[in-house]
């Protein structure tokens, strides 16, 4: 799963909690690089918890979607393409 598309929400919410650049580098290399088919890795794990926990996809609504990592419980909200 390469879902290209919400990589530039990732990258917002980790410029939001004041990651590094190239922390964001990391991330973004990280993402693009593998298939993920456990799942999406979540950013603030990966960034600041030096772990691998992936996105849950949560009830969609009229707007987008909300994901949810499955351990730091962090939301990241998607509107509709």
């Amino acid at each position: 799963m390469n879902e290209s598309y919400l990589l530039p929400v990732f990258i917002n919410a980790l410029k939001e909690l004041q990651a590094s650049e190239d922390q964001i580098e990391n991330y973004k290399a990280f993402y693009m690089s593998s298939k993920h088919p456990e799942g999406l890795p979540c950013p603030v794990c990966f960034v600041f918890k030096n772990k691998r926990s992936f996105l849950i996809a949560l009830r969609r609504d009229e707007k987008g979607s909300p994901i949810k990592c499955s351990i730091c419980q962090k939301e990241f909200y998607v509107l509709r393409r």
